[in-house]
């Protein structure tokens, strides 16, 4: 394996290993959904709504309401299942590169590995100040 292969594929390891984070954090949450419900003054309380009886919170400023309403649990779970596939598809086109033969369709592999690549990159530096992230995958 090559040693921009063992990067990328570290890299791809770190990307699952921060979904797997999240994912555990959603389904933690015990919530199916959360809605912002406006209160009095320009507040909001946060409705959570699950298996269980519904349960609200104090008031809260109604912009920060809306932004936790808006990342329930529901929604962190599907924004994972679709980077997993992504990266996915992503560590399966790494290796594929490597073990092509065939210098065109290589090349073309290559081309469309790049794009995924700064992808990549990118949901890794959400992730900037975890203890395993690696300053060289910055984009």
């Amino acid at each position: 394996m090559s040693q921009p292969t063992a990067h990328l594929l570290a890299l791809a390891d770190f990307n699952d290993a921060r979904l797997d984070e999240d994912e555990a954090t959603a389904k933690a949450a015990d919530g199916d959904e959360i809605e912002a419900t406006p209160s009095l003054w320009g507040t909001k309380y946060l409705t959570l709504r699950g298996d269980h009886d519904d349960r609200h919170t104090a008031e809260l400023p109604a912009d920060l309401a809306d932004h936790i309403a808006r990342h329930d649990p529901a929604r962190v779970l599907a924004e994972v299942a679709a980077k997993r596939l992504l990266i996915a598809n992503w560590r399966d086109l790494i290796l594929r590169i490597d073990a092509e033969t065939d210098p065109e369709k290589r090349e073309l592999l290559a081309l469309t590995r790049h794009g995924l690549d700064q992808v990549a990159h990118q949901f890794a530096a959400v992730h900037a100040a975890h203890p395993d992230y690696q300053e060289s995958w910055r984009p």
